[in-house]
């Protein structure tokens, strides 16, 4: 596996409007790229991809339906089952978008918290 690309332009200036305001969701990095997580778990975040969600099952299935909305697989063979890729429509379209990041939040505020990882010894 190479390095991953820059995510694309229009996924980061959507990803820095749709995100403004959202108290919950705590900036980080990931792999280079900016995300928010809320308690410890990813629900919006950046990728070579795009951008991309973590929905509910019920919600995944709606979003899928979007002309040129995708599952997310981050490397080939490797589908992660709960998120997918934001397409370029939406992403130009924040009043749109918005509304599918906060029930992005409003599902993983459902999950378990998630803590953080301690570091292995060396």
């Amino acid at each position: 596996m190479g390095k991953w690309k820059p995510a694309p332009e229009a996924a980061v200036a959507a990803f820095d409007t749709v995100t403004e305001g959202l108290e919950e969701g705590e900036r980080k990095k990931m792999f280079g790229y900016s995300c928010l997580f809320a308690r410890g778990q990813l629900f919006v975040g950046l990728h070579e991809a795009g951008m991309v969600l973590r929905l509910n099952d019920k919600d995944r299935d709606a979003f899928l339906r979007i002309d040129g909305a995708a599952p997310f697989v981050p490397m080939p063979g490797r589908t992660m089952r709960e998120y997918v890729v934001v397409p370029d429509a939406l992403l130009k379209a924040p009043a749109k978008l918005r509304p599918w990041v906060e029930k992005s939040l409003a599902f993983v505020l459902t999950l378990p918290e998630k803590k953080p990882r301690k570091a292995k010894a060396r």
